[in-house]
Protein backbone atom coordinates (compact mmCIF):
# COMPACT_ATOMS: atom_id res chain seq x y z
CA UNK A 1 0.00 0.00 0.00
CA UNK A 2 1.47 3.19 -0.90
CA UNK A 3 2.55 5.21 2.34
CA UNK A 4 1.90 8.73 0.39
CA UNK A 5 -1.76 10.01 0.76
CA UNK A 6 -0.93 11.77 -2.61
CA UNK A 7 -0.13 8.69 -4.78
CA UNK A 8 -3.20 7.87 -5.62
CA UNK A 9 -4.12 11.31 -6.43
CA UNK A 10 -1.46 11.42 -9.02
CA UNK A 11 -1.82 8.16 -10.50
CA UNK A 12 -5.40 9.58 -11.50
CA UNK A 13 -4.03 12.60 -12.64
CA UNK A 14 -1.77 10.61 -15.01
CA UNK A 15 -4.35 8.62 -16.43
CA UNK A 16 -6.54 11.38 -16.91
CA UNK A 17 -3.69 13.64 -18.41
CA UNK A 18 -2.95 10.23 -21.03
CA UNK A 19 -6.72 10.05 -21.66
CA UNK A 20 -6.78 13.87 -22.74
CA UNK A 21 -3.58 13.91 -25.08
CA UNK A 22 -5.51 11.05 -26.85
CA UNK A 23 -8.69 12.88 -26.55
CA UNK A 24 -7.23 16.25 -28.52
CA UNK A 25 -5.24 14.26 -30.76
CA UNK A 26 -8.75 12.79 -32.19
CA UNK A 27 -10.47 16.07 -32.25
CA UNK A 28 -7.62 17.38 -34.23
CA UNK A 29 -7.42 15.12 -36.57
CA UNK A 30 -11.20 14.13 -37.15
CA UNK A 31 -13.20 15.43 -39.63
CA UNK A 32 -15.86 17.24 -37.77
CA UNK A 33 -17.36 17.26 -34.23
CA UNK A 34 -20.01 18.96 -32.24
CA UNK A 35 -20.46 19.41 -28.91
CA UNK A 36 -23.67 18.76 -26.10
CA UNK A 37 -23.72 21.61 -23.11
CA UNK A 38 -25.45 21.53 -20.03
CA UNK A 39 -24.94 22.92 -16.74
CA UNK A 40 -25.80 21.82 -13.47
CA UNK A 41 -24.65 22.60 -9.38
CA UNK A 42 -22.88 20.68 -7.56
CA UNK A 43 -23.27 19.81 -3.61
CA UNK A 44 -21.37 23.28 -3.12
CA UNK A 45 -23.84 24.86 -4.82
CA UNK A 46 -21.22 25.65 -7.73
CA UNK A 47 -22.50 25.73 -11.13
CA UNK A 48 -20.60 22.79 -13.51
CA UNK A 49 -20.71 23.17 -16.88
CA UNK A 50 -20.21 19.70 -18.70
CA UNK A 51 -19.18 19.79 -22.43
CA UNK A 52 -19.18 16.73 -24.30
CA UNK A 53 -17.46 16.22 -28.13
CA UNK A 54 -18.49 14.11 -30.26
CA UNK A 55 -16.11 13.88 -33.49
CA UNK A 56 -16.44 11.25 -36.56
CA UNK A 57 -13.17 10.46 -38.59
CA UNK A 58 -13.11 9.87 -42.12
CA UNK A 59 -13.53 6.25 -41.97
CA UNK A 60 -16.89 7.10 -39.75
CA UNK A 61 -15.66 6.15 -36.67
CA UNK A 62 -17.82 8.14 -34.15
CA UNK A 63 -16.41 8.81 -30.66
CA UNK A 64 -18.21 10.73 -27.64
CA UNK A 65 -16.45 11.63 -25.06
CA UNK A 66 -16.12 14.32 -21.79
CA UNK A 67 -14.36 17.22 -23.60
CA UNK A 68 -14.59 18.81 -20.37
CA UNK A 69 -16.19 20.43 -17.02
CA UNK A 70 -15.56 23.73 -15.89
CA UNK A 71 -17.26 25.89 -12.90
CA UNK A 72 -19.28 28.90 -13.87
CA UNK A 73 -17.75 31.40 -11.76
CA UNK A 74 -21.07 32.88 -9.93
CA UNK A 75 -23.59 33.80 -12.98
CA UNK A 76 -25.16 31.25 -15.98
CA UNK A 77 -25.69 33.85 -18.74
CA UNK A 78 -24.89 33.35 -22.16
CA UNK A 79 -22.34 35.01 -22.20
CA UNK A 80 -20.78 33.19 -19.47
CA UNK A 81 -21.14 29.90 -20.72
CA UNK A 82 -19.93 31.00 -24.26
CA UNK A 83 -16.99 32.27 -22.42
CA UNK A 84 -16.47 29.29 -20.48
CA UNK A 85 -17.07 26.93 -23.64
CA UNK A 86 -14.33 29.45 -25.91
CA UNK A 87 -11.50 29.20 -22.65
CA UNK A 88 -11.79 25.93 -23.40
CA UNK A 89 -11.47 25.33 -26.85
CA UNK A 90 -8.43 27.24 -27.06
CA UNK A 91 -7.05 25.18 -24.22
CA UNK A 92 -7.08 22.31 -26.33
CA UNK A 93 -6.41 24.30 -29.43
CA UNK A 94 -9.41 22.99 -30.77
CA UNK A 95 -9.92 23.25 -34.72
CA UNK A 96 -13.19 25.36 -34.70
CA UNK A 97 -13.56 25.43 -38.14
CA UNK A 98 -14.57 21.77 -38.63
CA UNK A 99 -17.75 22.60 -35.33
CA UNK A 100 -21.06 21.04 -37.01
CA UNK A 101 -23.38 21.31 -34.37
CA UNK A 102 -23.95 22.53 -30.29
CA UNK A 103 -27.10 20.34 -28.69
CA UNK A 104 -28.13 22.11 -25.40
CA UNK A 105 -31.00 22.31 -23.32
CA UNK A 106 -33.94 24.53 -24.11
CA UNK A 107 -32.87 27.70 -21.49
CA UNK A 108 -32.95 31.17 -22.49
CA UNK A 109 -29.36 31.15 -21.73
CA UNK A 110 -28.41 28.49 -23.75
CA UNK A 111 -30.40 29.42 -27.13
CA UNK A 112 -31.69 32.12 -27.20
CA UNK A 113 -31.43 34.51 -29.98
CA UNK A 114 -29.60 37.38 -28.61
CA UNK A 115 -28.10 36.81 -25.57
CA UNK A 116 -28.06 32.92 -25.59
CA UNK A 117 -25.05 30.87 -26.25
CA UNK A 118 -26.35 30.08 -29.82
CA UNK A 119 -27.14 33.45 -30.59
CA UNK A 120 -23.81 34.69 -29.36
CA UNK A 121 -22.13 32.33 -30.79
CA UNK A 122 -23.83 32.53 -34.32
CA UNK A 123 -22.60 36.65 -34.11
CA UNK A 124 -18.69 35.62 -34.00
CA UNK A 125 -17.40 35.56 -37.49
CA UNK A 126 -14.44 32.99 -36.49
CA UNK A 127 -17.93 30.68 -35.56
CA UNK A 128 -18.67 28.05 -38.45
CA UNK A 129 -22.43 27.97 -39.89
CA UNK A 130 -23.46 25.20 -38.05
CA UNK A 131 -27.05 23.67 -36.59
CA UNK A 132 -27.88 24.29 -33.35
CA UNK A 133 -30.34 21.46 -31.26
CA UNK A 134 -32.48 21.83 -28.51
CA UNK A 135 -32.28 18.12 -26.39
CA UNK A 136 -35.07 16.00 -27.99
CA UNK A 137 -35.43 14.63 -24.57
CA UNK A 138 -35.85 17.77 -22.74
CA UNK A 139 -38.52 18.29 -25.82
CA UNK A 140 -40.37 14.96 -24.94
CA UNK A 141 -40.43 16.50 -21.55
CA UNK A 142 -42.08 19.30 -22.32
CA UNK A 143 -44.64 17.10 -24.31
CA UNK A 144 -45.81 14.94 -21.56
CA UNK A 145 -46.10 18.15 -19.13
CA UNK A 146 -48.69 19.06 -21.69
CA UNK A 147 -51.33 16.58 -20.30
CA UNK A 148 -52.88 18.91 -18.13
CA UNK A 149 -55.07 16.37 -16.08
CA UNK A 150 -54.88 17.82 -12.32
CA UNK A 151 -58.02 16.55 -11.42
CA UNK A 152 -55.75 13.14 -11.76
CA UNK A 153 -52.88 14.20 -10.31
CA UNK A 154 -53.74 16.13 -7.15
CA UNK A 155 -55.63 13.50 -5.21
CA UNK A 156 -52.71 11.13 -6.05
CA UNK A 157 -49.95 13.20 -4.70
CA UNK A 158 -51.73 14.06 -1.51
CA UNK A 159 -52.27 10.25 -0.83
CA UNK A 160 -48.69 9.24 -1.73
CA UNK A 161 -47.45 11.96 0.20
CA UNK A 162 -49.56 11.00 3.11
CA UNK A 163 -48.66 7.45 3.03
CA UNK A 164 -44.92 8.17 1.89
CA UNK A 165 -43.49 11.28 4.36
CA UNK A 166 -45.22 9.52 7.62
CA UNK A 167 -43.20 6.72 9.10
CA UNK A 168 -45.82 5.33 10.78
CA UNK A 169 -48.28 5.38 7.54
CA UNK A 170 -45.31 3.98 5.38
CA UNK A 171 -44.85 1.05 7.85
CA UNK A 172 -48.64 0.32 8.16
CA UNK A 173 -49.21 0.51 4.47
CA UNK A 174 -46.32 -1.95 3.50
CA UNK A 175 -47.77 -4.28 6.05
CA UNK A 176 -51.28 -3.97 4.96
CA UNK A 177 -50.57 -4.58 1.11
CA UNK A 178 -48.36 -8.23 2.46
CA UNK A 179 -51.47 -9.15 4.53
CA UNK A 180 -53.62 -8.21 1.31
CA UNK A 181 -52.12 -10.11 -1.25
CA UNK A 182 -47.89 -11.45 -1.77
CA UNK A 183 -48.25 -11.06 -5.28
CA UNK A 184 -48.96 -7.05 -4.74
CA UNK A 185 -45.89 -4.89 -5.33
CA UNK A 186 -44.66 -3.96 -1.64
CA UNK A 187 -44.57 -0.31 -1.69
CA UNK A 188 -45.69 3.46 -3.21
CA UNK A 189 -43.07 5.24 -4.67
CA UNK A 190 -42.33 9.04 -4.30
CA UNK A 191 -42.64 11.45 -7.25
CA UNK A 192 -39.34 13.39 -7.70
CA UNK A 193 -40.09 16.06 -10.42
CA UNK A 194 -36.81 16.01 -11.65
CA UNK A 195 -36.82 12.57 -12.78
CA UNK A 196 -37.91 12.18 -16.28
CA UNK A 197 -39.74 9.26 -15.42
CA UNK A 198 -40.66 9.89 -12.02
CA UNK A 199 -44.46 10.68 -12.53
CA UNK A 200 -45.45 7.53 -15.03
CA UNK A 201 -43.81 4.76 -12.33
CA UNK A 202 -45.96 6.38 -9.55
CA UNK A 203 -49.31 6.76 -11.73
CA UNK A 204 -48.67 3.30 -12.56
CA UNK A 205 -48.04 1.65 -8.98
CA UNK A 206 -50.68 3.80 -7.87
CA UNK A 207 -53.07 2.24 -10.37
CA UNK A 208 -52.30 -1.58 -9.48
CA UNK A 209 -52.44 -0.78 -5.89
CA UNK A 210 -55.69 1.24 -6.19
CA UNK A 211 -58.00 -1.34 -4.00
CA UNK A 212 -55.43 -1.16 -1.57
CA UNK A 213 -54.63 2.60 -1.21
CA UNK A 214 -58.79 2.57 -0.98
CA UNK A 215 -59.15 0.51 1.80
CA UNK A 216 -55.78 1.75 3.56
CA UNK A 217 -57.66 5.70 3.45
CA UNK A 218 -60.61 3.85 4.83
CA UNK A 219 -59.29 2.68 8.22
CA UNK A 220 -57.32 6.27 8.40
CA UNK A 221 -60.81 8.24 8.13
CA UNK A 222 -59.69 9.57 5.14
CA UNK A 223 -62.00 10.82 3.01
CA UNK A 224 -61.25 10.28 -0.72
CA UNK A 225 -64.34 10.04 -3.27
CA UNK A 226 -62.43 9.74 -6.10
CA UNK A 227 -60.78 6.42 -5.05
CA UNK A 228 -64.91 5.13 -6.21
CA UNK A 229 -65.34 7.40 -8.98
CA UNK A 230 -65.58 5.29 -11.84
CA UNK A 231 -65.00 8.61 -14.06
CA UNK A 232 -62.25 9.42 -12.30
CA UNK A 233 -60.84 5.89 -12.34
CA UNK A 234 -60.85 6.42 -15.97
CA UNK A 235 -59.10 8.98 -16.25
CA UNK A 236 -56.33 7.45 -13.93
CA UNK A 237 -56.18 4.76 -16.66
CA UNK A 238 -55.98 7.01 -19.30
CA UNK A 239 -53.14 8.95 -18.09
CA UNK A 240 -51.12 5.59 -16.65
CA UNK A 241 -51.74 4.52 -20.18
CA UNK A 242 -50.35 7.74 -21.94
CA UNK A 243 -47.36 8.02 -19.72
CA UNK A 244 -46.86 4.58 -20.28
CA UNK A 245 -46.14 4.98 -23.86
CA UNK A 246 -44.03 8.39 -23.54
CA UNK A 247 -41.97 6.67 -20.82
CA UNK A 248 -40.99 3.96 -23.43
CA UNK A 249 -40.20 6.75 -26.33
CA UNK A 250 -38.13 8.55 -23.54
CA UNK A 251 -36.04 5.54 -22.93
CA UNK A 252 -35.79 5.02 -26.44
CA UNK A 253 -34.11 8.93 -26.67
CA UNK A 254 -31.53 7.85 -24.45
CA UNK A 255 -28.49 6.03 -24.82
CA UNK A 256 -25.00 7.10 -26.14
CA UNK A 257 -23.73 7.21 -29.84
CA UNK A 258 -27.09 7.81 -30.67
CA UNK A 259 -27.58 9.80 -34.16
CA UNK A 260 -30.14 11.92 -35.34
CA UNK A 261 -32.07 9.74 -37.33
CA UNK A 262 -32.11 7.30 -34.34
CA UNK A 263 -33.90 10.21 -32.75
CA UNK A 264 -36.00 11.65 -35.34
CA UNK A 265 -37.43 8.04 -36.02
CA UNK A 266 -38.14 7.90 -32.11
CA UNK A 267 -40.21 11.07 -31.72
CA UNK A 268 -42.66 10.54 -34.61
CA UNK A 269 -43.62 7.27 -32.45
CA UNK A 270 -46.20 9.45 -30.04
CA UNK A 271 -48.93 7.45 -28.78
CA UNK A 272 -52.13 6.96 -31.03
CA UNK A 273 -54.28 4.00 -29.43
CA UNK A 274 -56.29 6.07 -27.32
CA UNK A 275 -57.71 8.15 -30.18
CA UNK A 276 -61.12 6.74 -29.67
CA UNK A 277 -61.57 8.17 -26.17
CA UNK A 278 -60.12 11.86 -24.65
CA UNK A 279 -59.95 12.10 -28.76
CA UNK A 280 -59.56 15.58 -27.70
CA UNK A 281 -56.43 15.56 -25.42
CA UNK A 282 -54.69 12.78 -27.70
CA UNK A 283 -54.95 15.33 -30.63
CA UNK A 284 -53.91 18.49 -28.45
CA UNK A 285 -50.81 15.99 -27.28
CA UNK A 286 -50.09 15.37 -30.83
CA UNK A 287 -50.65 18.86 -32.12
CA UNK A 288 -47.53 19.66 -29.47
CA UNK A 289 -45.84 17.37 -30.26
CA UNK A 290 -45.41 19.30 -33.96
CA UNK A 291 -44.94 22.43 -32.39
CA UNK A 292 -41.81 20.78 -30.59
CA UNK A 293 -39.98 19.04 -33.21
CA UNK A 294 -41.01 21.60 -36.14
CA UNK A 295 -37.16 22.47 -36.72
CA UNK A 296 -36.56 18.57 -37.14
CA UNK A 297 -39.32 18.39 -39.46
CA UNK A 298 -37.62 21.03 -41.76
CA UNK A 299 -34.25 19.01 -41.13
CA UNK A 300 -35.94 15.55 -42.74
CA UNK A 301 -34.97 15.84 -45.60
CA UNK A 302 -31.43 15.63 -45.02
CA UNK A 303 -32.10 13.15 -42.33
CA UNK A 304 -33.31 10.89 -44.55
CA UNK A 305 -30.70 11.26 -47.21
CA UNK A 306 -28.39 10.42 -44.76
CA UNK A 307 -30.66 6.82 -43.85
CA UNK A 308 -31.47 6.43 -47.57
CA UNK A 309 -29.27 8.50 -49.90
CA UNK A 310 -30.66 6.52 -53.72
CA UNK A 311 -34.61 7.51 -52.83
CA UNK A 312 -33.97 10.80 -51.22
CA UNK A 313 -34.77 14.26 -53.11
CA UNK A 314 -31.21 15.05 -55.27
CA UNK A 315 -31.21 19.07 -54.15
CA UNK A 316 -31.86 17.72 -50.60
CA UNK A 317 -28.09 19.10 -49.52
CA UNK A 318 -28.17 22.64 -48.37
CA UNK A 319 -25.64 25.00 -46.25
CA UNK A 320 -24.51 24.21 -44.12
CA UNK A 321 -23.80 21.20 -44.78
CA UNK A 322 -22.93 21.41 -48.44
CA UNK A 323 -21.01 24.60 -49.71
CA UNK A 324 -21.45 23.98 -53.35
CA UNK A 325 -25.03 22.77 -53.39
CA UNK A 326 -24.49 22.13 -57.69
CA UNK A 327 -21.96 19.78 -57.49
CA UNK A 328 -23.56 18.01 -53.95
CA UNK A 329 -26.92 17.81 -56.53
CA UNK A 330 -24.47 15.69 -59.57
CA UNK A 331 -22.59 13.56 -57.07
CA UNK A 332 -26.40 12.17 -55.42
CA UNK A 333 -28.02 11.77 -59.17
CA UNK A 334 -25.03 9.52 -59.51
CA UNK A 335 -25.00 8.16 -56.35
CA UNK A 336 -28.07 6.90 -56.69
CA UNK A 337 -26.67 4.85 -59.77
CA UNK A 338 -24.52 2.88 -57.79
CA UNK A 339 -26.68 -0.28 -57.45
CA UNK A 340 -23.22 -2.13 -56.08
CA UNK A 341 -23.67 -0.06 -52.83
CA UNK A 342 -27.65 -0.54 -52.22
CA UNK A 343 -27.17 -3.83 -50.53
CA UNK A 344 -24.21 -2.37 -47.81
CA UNK A 345 -27.47 0.46 -46.46
CA UNK A 346 -28.98 -3.42 -45.67
CA UNK A 347 -26.24 -3.10 -43.15
CA UNK A 348 -27.25 0.04 -41.17
CA UNK A 349 -26.36 3.45 -41.84
CA UNK A 350 -22.98 3.81 -40.60
CA UNK A 351 -21.31 0.95 -42.51
CA UNK A 352 -22.67 2.56 -45.53
CA UNK A 353 -21.23 5.53 -45.61
CA UNK A 354 -17.88 3.39 -44.40
CA UNK A 355 -18.05 2.41 -47.97
CA UNK A 356 -18.92 4.99 -49.96
CA UNK A 357 -15.67 6.22 -51.56
CA UNK A 358 -14.54 9.82 -50.36
CA UNK A 359 -12.75 10.50 -53.86
CA UNK A 360 -15.73 9.54 -55.69
CA UNK A 361 -18.15 11.55 -53.89
CA UNK A 362 -16.17 14.48 -51.82
CA UNK A 363 -19.46 16.82 -51.34
CA UNK A 364 -21.84 14.25 -50.43
CA UNK A 365 -20.18 12.21 -48.30
CA UNK A 366 -18.66 15.08 -46.26
CA UNK A 367 -22.06 16.11 -45.82
CA UNK A 368 -22.60 12.85 -44.39
CA UNK A 369 -20.04 12.68 -42.15
CA UNK A 370 -21.44 16.40 -40.85
CA UNK A 371 -24.54 15.12 -39.71
CA UNK A 372 -23.37 11.41 -38.15
CA UNK A 373 -21.09 13.99 -35.94
CA UNK A 374 -24.11 16.13 -34.40
CA UNK A 375 -25.32 15.26 -31.27
CA UNK A 376 -29.17 15.26 -30.62
CA UNK A 377 -29.72 15.33 -27.51
CA UNK A 378 -27.78 16.43 -24.20
CA UNK A 379 -28.41 12.85 -22.76
CA UNK A 380 -24.71 12.14 -21.98
CA UNK A 381 -24.17 15.27 -20.03
CA UNK A 382 -27.29 14.35 -17.76
CA UNK A 383 -25.14 11.05 -17.41
CA UNK A 384 -21.87 12.51 -16.57
CA UNK A 385 -23.81 14.82 -13.91
CA UNK A 386 -25.63 11.52 -12.20
CA UNK A 387 -21.78 10.73 -12.01
CA UNK A 388 -20.70 14.26 -10.25
CA UNK A 389 -23.61 13.14 -7.29
CA UNK A 390 -21.62 9.93 -5.98
CA UNK A 391 -18.49 11.22 -7.29
CA UNK A 392 -18.50 14.97 -5.27
CA UNK A 393 -21.07 13.70 -2.12
CA UNK A 394 -21.50 15.19 1.19
CA UNK A 395 -18.15 13.53 2.09
CA UNK A 396 -16.02 15.06 -0.96
CA UNK A 397 -17.28 17.82 -0.91
CA UNK A 398 -13.83 20.03 -0.89
CA UNK A 399 -12.54 18.19 -4.03
CA UNK A 400 -11.33 20.77 -6.13
CA UNK A 401 -12.10 21.74 -10.23
CA UNK A 402 -9.46 19.72 -11.33
CA UNK A 403 -9.42 16.78 -9.40
CA UNK A 404 -13.02 16.42 -10.11
CA UNK A 405 -12.42 16.76 -13.92
CA UNK A 406 -10.02 14.10 -13.69
CA UNK A 407 -12.30 11.74 -11.54
CA UNK A 408 -15.18 12.46 -14.21
CA UNK A 409 -13.26 11.81 -17.13
CA UNK A 410 -11.42 8.59 -16.15
CA UNK A 411 -15.15 7.31 -14.47
CA UNK A 412 -16.87 7.88 -18.39
CA UNK A 413 -14.23 7.30 -20.77
CA UNK A 414 -14.25 5.12 -23.42
CA UNK A 415 -10.42 5.18 -23.97
CA UNK A 416 -8.04 3.09 -22.51
CA UNK A 417 -5.01 4.58 -21.06
CA UNK A 418 -1.66 2.83 -22.08
CA UNK A 419 -0.68 2.17 -18.43
CA UNK A 420 2.35 0.62 -19.67
CA UNK A 421 4.00 3.22 -21.09
CA UNK A 422 2.67 5.32 -17.75
CA UNK A 423 4.83 2.87 -15.70
CA UNK A 424 7.98 3.22 -17.83
CA UNK A 425 8.53 6.53 -16.57
CA UNK A 426 8.27 5.65 -12.79
CA UNK A 427 10.58 4.38 -10.16
CA UNK A 428 9.64 1.63 -8.32
CA UNK A 429 9.91 2.21 -4.46
CA UNK A 430 10.72 -0.83 -2.23
CA UNK A 431 9.93 -0.84 1.37
CA UNK A 432 13.28 -0.54 3.58
CA UNK A 433 12.14 -3.58 5.58
CA UNK A 434 11.06 -5.96 2.96
CA UNK A 435 14.25 -5.54 0.17
CA UNK A 436 17.18 -5.80 -0.19
CA UNK A 437 19.79 -3.48 -1.80
CA UNK A 438 21.73 -5.09 -4.68
CA UNK A 439 24.17 -8.12 -3.34
CA UNK A 440 26.92 -7.36 -5.36
CA UNK A 441 28.90 -4.04 -6.05
CA UNK A 442 28.89 -2.80 -9.64
CA UNK A 443 32.50 -1.94 -9.07
CA UNK A 444 33.48 -4.77 -11.49
CA UNK A 445 31.63 -7.21 -13.56
CA UNK A 446 31.17 -10.03 -9.89
CA UNK A 447 27.50 -9.29 -9.65
CA UNK A 448 24.07 -10.74 -10.59
CA UNK A 449 21.73 -9.02 -12.80
CA UNK A 450 18.63 -7.66 -10.77
CA UNK A 451 16.68 -9.64 -13.35
CA UNK A 452 17.76 -12.85 -13.39
CA UNK A 453 16.19 -15.64 -11.69
CA UNK A 454 19.53 -16.45 -9.93
CA UNK A 455 19.23 -12.75 -7.89
CA UNK A 456 16.19 -13.76 -7.03
CA UNK A 457 17.21 -16.99 -5.67
CA UNK A 458 19.88 -14.93 -4.20
CA UNK A 459 18.25 -12.30 -2.38
CA UNK A 460 15.43 -15.05 -0.80
CA UNK A 461 17.62 -18.26 -0.16
CA UNK A 462 21.65 -17.50 -0.72
CA UNK A 463 22.66 -20.69 0.61
CA UNK A 464 20.24 -22.35 -2.25
CA UNK A 465 22.38 -21.03 -4.90
CA UNK A 466 24.54 -23.84 -6.72
CA UNK A 467 28.25 -22.28 -7.25
CA UNK A 468 29.36 -24.69 -10.13
CA UNK A 469 26.20 -23.51 -12.14
CA UNK A 470 25.60 -20.07 -11.01
CA UNK A 471 27.61 -18.93 -8.51
CA UNK A 472 27.45 -14.85 -7.74
CA UNK A 473 31.09 -14.51 -6.72
CA UNK A 474 33.61 -15.17 -9.42
CA UNK A 475 36.58 -15.10 -7.19
CA UNK A 476 38.69 -16.45 -4.51
CA UNK A 477 36.05 -18.38 -2.18
CA UNK A 478 33.29 -19.28 -4.63
CA UNK A 479 33.96 -22.65 -3.20
CA UNK A 480 33.28 -22.03 0.00
CA UNK A 481 29.62 -20.07 -0.50
CA UNK A 482 27.92 -23.61 -0.77
CA UNK A 483 28.47 -24.31 2.76
CA UNK A 484 25.82 -22.28 4.50
CA UNK A 485 27.70 -21.32 7.80
CA UNK A 486 30.43 -19.93 5.92
CA UNK A 487 28.57 -18.46 3.10
CA UNK A 488 27.06 -16.23 5.85
CA UNK A 489 30.11 -14.99 7.37
CA UNK A 490 30.78 -14.45 4.16
CA UNK A 491 28.06 -12.28 3.10
CA UNK A 492 29.10 -10.37 6.34
CA UNK A 493 32.51 -9.97 6.02
CA UNK A 494 31.51 -8.35 2.17
CA UNK A 495 29.38 -5.90 3.70
CA UNK A 496 31.90 -5.01 5.76
CA UNK A 497 34.23 -4.59 2.77
CA UNK A 498 31.26 -2.48 0.98
CA UNK A 499 31.19 -5.25 -2.08
CA UNK A 500 28.18 -6.48 -1.51
CA UNK A 501 25.21 -5.06 0.08
CA UNK A 502 23.11 -5.14 3.24
CA UNK A 503 20.00 -7.43 3.18
CA UNK A 504 16.97 -6.67 5.15
CA UNK A 505 17.20 -6.49 9.00
CA UNK A 506 15.28 -9.30 9.44
CA UNK A 507 17.08 -11.55 7.53
CA UNK A 508 20.58 -10.51 8.90
CA UNK A 509 18.91 -11.34 12.52
CA UNK A 510 18.13 -14.54 10.89
CA UNK A 511 21.90 -14.90 9.93
CA UNK A 512 23.42 -14.11 12.98
CA UNK A 513 20.83 -16.20 14.68
CA UNK A 514 22.16 -19.26 12.40
CA UNK A 515 25.92 -18.05 12.84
Amino acid sequence: MASDPHTVERRISEINTAIESQLHSDLQACEYFSVALDESCDIQDKPQLAIFARSVSIECVIKEELFDIMPLKERTRGVDVKETMISAFEKANLPLHKLTAIATDGASSMIGSVKGLVGLCKAVETFPDFWNFHCIIHREQLVSKSLNLDNVMKPVMEIVNYIRTHALNHRQFKNFIAELDEELPGDLPLHCTVRWLSRGKVLSRFFELLDAVKLFMEEKNKDYPQLSDPKWIMDLAFLVDILSHLDRLNLTLQGKMKVLPDLRASHQCHPEEARDRYATLVENLHDTFVIRFRDLQLKRPQITFLVDPFNADTDCLKAPLVADEAAAELEMIDLAEEDQLKPALMEGTIEFWKRVSMDKYPTVKRAALKILSMFGSTYVCESVFSTLKFVKSKHRSVLNDTHLKELLRVATTEYEPDLRRIVQGKECQKSHEATCICPFSKKDDTFISEGSPCFQIFMMKPWSVDPEKSCPVMGEGAEEFSCLNQGLLLLLSFADLGEIGVCSVDYLLQVDACV
